[in-house]
């Protein structure tokens, strides 16, 4: 398998079927063996469902895991743990990224340049088509300005949270064995892991439009959020 692709789901009616379908097209054009992995983090709505019947129309090799709420991370630790590509990534649901960056992404780690790749929304090389709302270009500015303060994150990485990773399969699998953040702060331990396991890491600037219909909130997540952050410190 060379490539497999991760979409954590909570709540994505809306929008699953119309990802699943983009990469299902994407790569009927592309010689690569792929397995599209859709984690549904316990929805309410119909995301399982309809994941299940686009899938049924499509030649994609594609797979579905439920599980409880639990998260992000843990949905992401799932569908990692469960891959078999030479390459792993993770996305997220909405489209938010063209697909063009994925192979962008492959041959960094193809060429030996980078076991883990990190998209950037933030990278000066970056493009923005359709940004984030004020208060959450605040909130997300404030937020990485804290996580440089009080994470040891290196200078050179502007976007910690981009959901928008690649990596050596191997190396994705050792990495989320270890992974023990659910909440959405998993990034930051994915790359705090890999630093401490001294993988190359290299940054992908993307072209990046915003989802306004995220589910994330700092605010709702505020308990939640500290408590990573003190777990995260200590590694």
């Amino acid at each position: 398998m060379d490539l497999s692709i991760i979409i954590p789901v909570w709540n994505e009616e809306s929008k699953i079927a119309t990802d699943i379908g983009n990469i299902n097209a994407y790569f009927e054009k592309s010689s690569l063996q792929i397995e599209l992995i859709i984690v549904d983090d316990g929805s309410t709505d119909r995301s399982t469902q309809i994941a299940e019947e686009k899938s049924k129309n499509i030649s994609l090799n594609t797979r579905i895991i439920t599980c409880m709420h639990k998260g992000k991370g843990h949905a992401v630790r799932k569908g990692m743990t469960a891959s078999c590509g030479r390459i792993a990534m993770y996305m997220d649901c909405g489209s938010n990224v063209p697909l063009n960056f994925i192979d962008k992404g492959m041959a960094f780690i193809e060429n030996d340049q980078a076991h883990v790749v990190l998209g950037s929304r933030y990278n000066p090389a970056s493009k923005i088509t359709y940004d984030m709302i004020w208060f959450r270009k605040l909130s997300s500015a404030a937020f990485r300005s804290f996580i440089k303060l009080f994470l040891d994150i290196p200078k050179e990485i502007s976007d910690t949270q981009c959901g928008f990773k690649l990596f050596n399969g191997d190396v994705a699998r050792d990495i989320f064995a270890e992974i023990k953040t659910n909440g959405f702060l998993f990034d930051l331990e994915v790359i705090l892991i890999a630093i401490a396991k001294k993988y190359l890491l290299k940054e992908l600037p993307l072209q990046w439009q915003c989802d306004r219909d995220s589910r994330l909130s700092i605010v709702r997540s505020l308990f939640s959020v500290l408590k990573e952050l003190h777990y995260l410190r200590k590694i």
